[in-house]
Formats: structure tokens, C-alpha cells, sequence
């Protein structure tokens, strides 16, 4: 009986306050990394859509050099279109392309529910990119 009361008191274990203090601490730090993560993702997604709003450029480029003005381009006439789904890919943007003789602009606008003008990245021939304030 001696010996079971001696093997009792030697077990140690956490108590509940140190458990509680473990965790508030991770929350504080997953409250922490959650919103620097999304940010992230979202950069990373600009750049994609930065990336097919280049490859549109040059596609529109092509269709100018062929028929000497960008009237009548768009997504479905040009070699390359971005809304296209292969591979089991996501769409994170919709894009569109406005056209006039000899301007071009495209578009990207980021899909549900983030698809605001804050989350709009555009493309003119010239090269300029305009990002929404989401993107700066």
C-alpha cells in the first residue's frame, strides 16, 4: 500500500493552467499567421494573373501583326485564352479583352467573392499595369 501511495506521488503532468496558457498562445499565433498567409496567397495570385495578362498582350500582338489593327480581337479569336480550363486548373480570375483599332485593354477581375475593383489587375498595349488597391 506504501509503495502505491509512493508511485502516486511521483507522477507528473501538466496542469490546466499551463495547458490554457499553451493554448491562448497558439492562437495568438495562428491569429497572427492566418492573415499574412492570405495575404500571400493573394500575391501569388496577382502574379498569376499578371503572367496571363502578359501572354494575352503578346497573343493580341500577334493578331495585330497578322490583320494590322486590334479590331475584332478578343478572348476567342486571339491564340490564347485565359478563361480556358485544362488540367483540372483553378480559375482564380475572369479576364476580358476591350478592343478599339489601335488600342487594346485587358482585364483581369478576380473571381467570388473578392470581385471588385480593388481586386481588378489591367493590361494596356503599351505594357502599363494597373492594380487594384487589393494588389498594391
Amino acid at each position: 500500500m506504501k509503495l502505491d501511495m509512493k508511485l502516486l506521488r511521483n507522477k507528473r503532468g501538466f496542469t490546466l493552467l499551463e495547458v490554457l496558457i499553451v493554448i491562448v498562445i497558439l492562437g495568438v499565433i495562428a491569429g497572427l499567421a492566418v492573415p499574412v498567409y492570405t495575404a500571400q496567397v493573394e500575391k501569388s495570385r496577382s502574379q498569376e494573373a499578371i503572367q496571363c495578362l502578359a501572354t494575352v498582350r503578346d497573343s493580341v500582338m500577334r493578331y495585330f501583326s497578322q490583320n494590322n489593327d486590334y479590331t475584332g480581337a478578343t478572348l476567342t479569336t486571339i491564340d490564347y485564352n485565359p478563361n480556358t480550363v485544362t488540367g483540372g486548373q483553378t480559375i482564380n480570375f475572369t479576364y476580358t479583352l476591350a478592343t478599339t483599332a489601335t488600342l487594346f485593354t485587358a482585364s483581369a477581375v478576380r473571381n467570388a467573392p473578392l470581385n471588385d475593383a480593388a481586386h481588378t489587375i489591367t493590361l494596356t498595349q503599351a505594357g502599363v499595369i494597373s492594380r487594384g488597391s487589393a494588389y498594391l
